[in-house]
């Protein structure tokens, strides 16, 4: 079972940001954003290749 973070999710609408595993990832397509609720396209997911590379320290 992989559990590492190896995906950013970037809300379009509300605009949340977290680190997320790729069943995370499918979650949140199927059921939408945890904050808004609001339907979450594939877009809003990129590689996260470096740890804190937003900067901005949330989790």
């Amino acid at each position: 079972m992989n559990g590492g973070t190896d995906l950013t999710f970037h809300c379009p609408t509300c605009d949340e940001s977290m680190d997320v595993n790729a069943p995370m990832r499918e979650a949140l397509l199927e059921h939408g954003c945890v904050v808004c609720g609001t339907t979450v396209p594939r877009s809003a997911f990129s590689s996260a290749s470096s740890p804190g590379a937003d900067g901005d320290g949330e989790a």
